[in-house]
């Protein structure tokens, strides 16, 4: 089992979200992927999702709300297949970005990514976690 997160660098100053829905639709068709649910992260997502909705159904779509108490068991879990060495990536890219993700642990042991690191950007993994929530609420989809 694969999460799918796409690292694309596109030639646009404005993000337009169809350019990036029209790119993943492209990538996913390339790999032969299938996608059984979508995890994302509300904030700028809404026309994309829409038309995930639109061309795809509304099945296994997952809105994650990032915070502590969304990522924290997801984080843990996520840290026990990286050290088991579980976690395959396609993408190099991943790879660099899993290398600079921090994790933040209060006191009574939440996890939650810091994002602070502008120059380092680790969104890719983010988007990895999203994806992550949306398997765990859809594993039925996977057997």
């Amino acid at each position: 089992m694969r999460w799918l997160t796409l690292l694309n660098s596109l030639d646009y100053t404005v993000l337009d979200m169809m350019h990036v829905y029209d790119d993943l639709d492209d990538h996913i068709t390339t790999r032969e992927y299938d996608v059984r649910c979508l995890g994302f992260d509300p904030y700028n997502a809404r026309e994309f999702v829409e038309r995930w909705r639109s061309e795809n159904g509304p099945f296994g779509i997952e809105k994650v709300i990032q915070g502590v108490k969304t990522e924290s068991v997801p984080l843990g879990e996520l840290k026990k297949l990286s050290e088991e060495r579980m976690l395959l990536f396609d993408e190099d890219l991943m790879t660099f970005t899993m290398g600079n993700c921090i994790a933040l642990e209060d006191t009574n042991g939440n996890r939650k990514l810091l994002k602070k690191r502008y120059e380092q950007k680790i969104d890719a993994v983010s988007a990895m976690l999203d994806a992550y929530v949306a398997y765990k609420l859809n594993k039925d989809s996977f057997e």
